[in-house]
């Protein structure tokens, strides 16, 4: 049942002794007045207004109360393939951890916006709702239960994901909303909340028990996230008390900007930096609201924005490397660069694209107060040595643009797939060569069809079916996934307006290969692609190409060509080869299932110890 709660006397003006302002208030205060953001004020109010008639968010205390109320917030209904060992009791910690995670995910976003939203029209449905759902999260003890990273271990504290999210739920909320608005009881639990969240977070990083902790992974996300929590939570309850604290989130925050590319590439691709990214624009805005600006003036935060424009592809795919499965880039964090960075590429991309546009959050309405900043175009091509690729588009115009990637690799490449040497291409609105993406970590296809090099237009040692890539087969097979064996260097021979020729030497990749370099040279019309390949012992080699073709259409084929939807795949051989052409599943974020295609699949016909293979791929009538 809803609480209800009366406002009356028992409204006290809450202020956290020598707290400071993460720098909201100031903003909302901003945003409250000019005419030319009154539309946008009122939609966001709508939008507030519209969620306050809803319940509250309540924590489930058991896997079957979770199921029950918010199945949304469980990335998987029942234990997955790859968790398939767990305990019951192991899984239902990791269930609730996760689900913890992605609810305080949710208060991230909403709670702040709806403390702006009664900031500008004084509902009070909506601050109702506000308090009603800050009591809750008073009971939330620690924020985020642990198990999603100690879930055999059980651990009574583990920051995560959902620590940062909903510390920054909290702080933001509180520094929007007027003191005199939270009861006082509330607001000094919720204060001595964070006192131990800040204890718990120093002492997880001392005792290194997580592996973002033991391993300084400074490059990931999860260990950007839990760090704002504790400059936000150092900030919200006083820098007086807790400067040092404040000063070791800030040190591993500027760890982890140091970590990424000197071209704004970050380690574990686009859909993880734009989550990871999110909550360092949340430090870097709040520790300048302080006067300190070593976070938000980092050169890392000016170059990330187009790096991530550059995922967009002609034909509306998001560029796929590594673990993502996005339809489109995020709106509300391109709007945060525009208002926190004022980066002209972002604003000239919200501008650009009509689908994506400011976003309809809090972050979009400050973008669009930005009045001192005028949009610039990010160049149509790039070679970026972290997370390492080569993009190039002929024209930033989708319905005649013609758009060319290729993955390299790097040593330091995180959430990555057996992608070392991938090539996708497209015209237009029409996808020609793809790769399989990503569906779920769930699934017992995704190490398989997905993730491996069965899953990419890449080359596999062997003649094992794809869904034979497991364990000594796999190894022996495919691209091996360690700090060793990661690099594939890039070499760009010319690289223009018409087109391109690049090179990528994946020989280090592969425990079967003395040598593999793919060179690939392509135009605004097709790619040609060739491929010197020598084994350390005689084996098949395979190669496949996944088209953006029906996996049912009918292939013409002919000696050294097949036709498939529209598609053309000819190929030439200093050895014999046979071609097929096989039905292989994949997943398209902008229609959110699954979708097989037809993919190409050319394999020597006798074990070589080398092989060399020309490829050219070209859409035909």
């Amino acid at each position: 049942m809803r609480r209800i709660f009366v406002f009356s006397t028992a409204f006290i003006a809450f202020h956290p002794v020598s707290a400071e302002s993460i720098g909201l208030k100031k903003e909302i205060l901003s945003l409250r007045e000019p005419a030319d953001l009154a539309a946008y004020r009122d939609r966001l109010v709508a939008l507030s207004a519209k969620e306050a008639a809803r319940p509250i968010i309540v924590r489930p205390p058991t896997l079957a109360v979770l199921l029950d109320k918010y199945p949304e917030s469980m990335k998987y209904k029942t234990k997955p393939a790859h968790q398939a060992k767990l305990t019951d009791e192991e899984w239902e910690r990791f269930a609730l951890s996760l689900s913890d995670a992605n609810l305080n995910g949710t208060l991230s976003e909403r709670l702040p916006r709806m403390a702006a939203a009664y900031s500008f029209g004084g509902d009070e449905r909506i601050l109702s709702h506000l308090v009603e759902q800050l009591t809750e999260m008073a009971s939330w003890k620690p924020l985020e239960r642990p198990g999603t990273t100690s879930t055999k271990r059980n651990l009574p504290y583990a920051p995560w994901l959902g620590t940062g999210w909903a510390v920054r739920a909290i702080t933001g909320t509180l520094d929007i909303l007027p003191p005199e608005a939270v009861p006082a009881g509330l607001g000094e639990t919720l204060a001595g909340n964070m006192e131990e969240e800040i204890r718990g977070i120093r002492a997880a990083w001392k005792e290194q028990k997580l592996w973002y902790t033991r391993e300084s992974s400074c490059y990931s996300n999860q260990w950007v996230v839990p760090n704002e929590a504790l400059v936000l939570a150092s900030i919200f309850t006083g820098l007086d008390k807790h400067r040092e604290d404040y000063e070791a989130g800030v040190t591993n925050l500027l760890k982890s900007l140091d970590a990424q590319g000197g071209k704004g590439e970050f380690t574990e691709g686009g859909s993880y930096a734009a989550l990871t990214m999110n909550s360092l624009l949340s430090a870097a805005e709040a520790a300048a609201a302080q006067g300190d600006r070593r976070l938000i003036d980092h050169p890392y935060l000016k170059k990330f924005p187009v790096w991530y424009i550059h995922h967009v592809q002609p034909g509306g795919r998001i560029l796929n490397a590594f673990d993502s499965k996005v339809e489109n880039l995020d709106p509300n964090l391109l709007s945060r660069f525009v208002s926190a960075v004022r980066s002209p590429e972002a604003l000239w991309m919200i501008r650009r694209d009509r689908k994506l546009g400011y976003g309809n959050k809090l972050a979009g309405l400050s973008a669009r107060a930005v009045a001192d900043l005028s949009p610039q175009e990010p160049p149509l091509f790039a070679v970026y040595d972290i997370a390492a690729r080569v993009n190039w588009r002929s024209s930033w115009d989708d319905r005649t643009a013609s758009g060319f990637w290729m993955r390299g690799g790097h040593a330091t490449d995180s959430h990555d797939h057996q992608d070392r040497g991938h090539v996708s291409f497209s015209i237009g609105d029409r996808e020609i060569l793809i790769e399989a993406g990503l569906a779920s970590y769930g699934i017992p296809e995704n190490p398989t069809h997905y993730r491996s090099v069965a899953g990419h237009n890449v080359l596999q040692v062997g003649n094992a079916a794809p869904g034979d890539l497991k364990g000594d087969v796999m190894r022996a097979s495919g691209q091996i996934l360690d700090v060793a064996h990661r690099s594939a260097p890039i070499t760009v021979e010319r690289m223009d307006a018409s087109g391109g020729s690049v090179s990528v030497d994946a020989s280090g990749c592969y425990a079967a290969t003395e040598k593999w370099v793919r060179q690939a040279t392509w135009d605004s019309e097709g790619v040609a692609v060739k491929d010197e390949v020598i084994l350390r012992k005689a084996d098949h080699v395979t190669f496949r190409w996944h088209l953006a073709a029906p996996a049912d259409a009918l292939p013409i084929m002919e000696d050294g060509s097949i036709r498939i939807g529209g598609i053309g795949v000819s190929y030439g051989a200093d050895a014999p080869v046979t071609a097929t052409v096989e039905a292989m599943p994949g997943f398209d974020p902008r229609l959110d299932k699954a979708a097989g295609h037809a993919c190409v699949v050319i394999r020597s016909k006798e074990p070589v110890k080398s092989m060399t293979i020309t490829s050219r791929i070209r859409r035909t009538p």
